[in-house]
């Protein structure tokens, strides 16, 4: 069926104004963090490697993660070399998220044109697409840092487009994307299949989905990803706080099923629904497109996953939003205006987790200093490091929360090497070069976000190491940039760093806090599970 356009052509400009206002939002958002020293090494710098890599003709390499060098080893995402083009115009992490809050806000068009098809009403299915963009999962995802995610909530939209309509061609070459973008995306193509035979009883084109993801699952996840993992396995069963639970002797699987896996999947699923009431489940059937990242999320021991302050959620937000349609076509004849209902329940869910509505409560506001709450321009010593203090060949060790700006790179490690090499390891090395900001993006040691920018106590020691060591000497420091380059001697009094380095540590490490106070979150972020990497 299509979209008649009639007098409804104002509908489209709407939709279309709406999308470019998301857009500029989530990327508006993001810079500001990303001004402030506010992003991760461990995640855009990442991408941000592999897709220089790529561009250079290195592959998806990337030094960043030590369980494998190929990033297809670590998460199965050959998606990324759509971005190449781009990338290669505008080699920058910006340009990455600029494709990620694209990518997010474009999905709206997909799920305005499903529910025009469900609902046949231009305002309904425009509201609906309203609940999408405000939806505090998907702002999140936006603010975080750039993530594959953002393809497979397109992918998703479009796949129910092309269900609705009924086009299984368009669908199944979607589905084979959506596989392309993350390792246990085929799931989700058994799903569809499942949906498929539901509603249209074609044995035929429902088998075809569904041998063809567990086909795809089992080639990618036992054969493709074990051989490039240097554990031989999936890391997330093997070096994560994930799945490694499901090797574990069966009492202690039970145990932690029963005390972790169900009640904080329950709480997750709730909050899930907390945007559309009941609504979703009157469209059941339509919860099967979600299927790979329902298991997924809910069988993660890592709270961070089921977080509504996280992006893994957000590929779940259309399949939530189509079922909800469905729900509330359903109940129509008890309740009416249910659409808005799911309007007045998502605005609530905004206003309450949406870095946008509460940024002194929520994630705008502890990563943010008050004093550098708007700067509007990159940091100049960033490119000055560049251009004066860094070689192609050189071996940087970067700490996490400024490394991003250094990842276009061939070799970039994070600093403190909580999931990565140490600079110890690379002692033989004569191009060893250590980038450290010497200031904190969180009001305290105490309050980190997902171990980002780093663990406490490691980051202070292993600075305290490294001042303390003749190895490397220390040749710029300017405004909190330090950069130290190995095997020279110093140009600055090193006496005077460790100076602003502990007075650093005594404004932001609270009293009474030591090594073995565990590390906390966001009060918000508690009820949904929390993360102590």
């Amino acid at each position: 069926m299509k979209l008649g356009l009639g007098s409804s052509k104002y509908k489209y400009a709407v939709i279309i104004l709406i999308i470019l206002h998301a857009s500029i939002t989530f990327g508006h958002f993001f810079l500001r963090k990303y001004n402030i020293h506010g992003t991760s090494l461990l995640d855009l710098g990442v991408f941000n490697q592999v897709l220089w890599n790529i561009t250079n003709g290195n592959g998806p390499h990337q030094t960043i993660l030590k369980f494998s060098d190929n990033w297809f080893g670590i998460h199965f995402s050959p998606i990324l070399y759509s971005i190449t083009p781009f990338y290669y115009i505008f080699p920058s992490p910006l340009t990455l998220h600029a494709v990620q809050s694209a990518l997010l806000a474009l999905a709206a068009w997909p799920i305005f044109k499903t529910t025009f098809l469900l609902t046949k009403n231009h305002n309904t299915a425009l509201i609906w697409s309203l609940i999408y963009l405000i939806n505090p999962y998907l702002h999140n995802a936006g603010y975080w840092d750039f993530h594959e995610n953002a393809f497979a909530v397109l992918f998703i939209s479009y796949a129910l487009l092309f269900l609705i309509e009924k086009r299984f061609l368009a669908l199944f070459v979607t589905l084979f994307l959506l596989i392309l973008t993350k390792e246990h995306y085929g799931i989700t193509c058994i799903g569809f299949g499942v949906i498929w035979w539901w509603k249209y009883r074609e044995r035929k084109q429902s088998l075809i989905l569904m041998v063809f993801g567990l086909v795809c699952t089992i080639v990618i996840l036992k054969i493709i990803m074990p051989s490039l993992s240097l554990a031989h396995n999936h890391v997330m069963l093997e070096s994560f706080s994930r799945y490694a639970w499901l090797k574990l002797p069966i009492n202690e699987i039970i145990n932690v099923l029963f005390n972790t896996i169900i009640p904080d999947g329950l709480r997750y699923l709730l909050l899930l629904l907390a945007g559309f009431f009941i609504f979703p489940l009157g469209g059941f059937i339509f919860l099967f497109a979600g299927l790979a990242d329902f298991i997924a999320n809910i069988a993660s021991e890592d709270g961070m996953m089921k977080s509504i302050m996280s992006y893994h959620s957000a590929p779940l937000i259309p399949v939530m939003i189509i079922s909800a349609c469905v729900g509330c076509i359903k109940c129509k004849k008890w309740v009416k205006n249910s659409h808005i209902a799911c309007l007045i329940f998502s605005t609530l869910l905004f206003l309450m987790f949406s870095p946008y509505a509460l940024e002194d409560n929520c994630i705008g506001a502890s990563c943010f200093y008050k004093e550098k709450r708007y700067i509007s321009s990159a940091d100049p010593h960033i490119m000055e490091i560049k251009d004066y203090y860094l070689k192609d060949n050189d071996i940087v060790f970067a700490q996490n929360n400024i490394g991003t700006y250094f990842s276009g790179r061939k070799t970039i490690i994070s600093f403190p090497g909580q999931y990565s090499k140490s600079y110890k390891d690379f002692s033989t090395d004569k191009n060893v070069v250590v980038i450290l900001y010497l200031d904190y993006p969180y009001e305290s040691f105490k309050t980190i976000w997902f171990g980002c920018p780093y663990k406490p106590w490691l980051y202070i020691d292993q600075t305290r190491e490294l001042l303390n060591s003749n190895s490397f000497g220390i040749i710029s420091y300017d405004k909190k940039w330090l950069v130290m380059r190995k095997g020279v001697s110093d140009i600055i009094d090193r006496d005077i760093i460790k100076q602003d380095f502990e007075k650093m540590v005594k404004q932001y490490l609270p009293e009474n806090y030591s090594s073995q106070t565990p590390a906390t979150v966001m009060p918000s972020m508690r009820k949904v599970g929390q993360f102590v990497p």
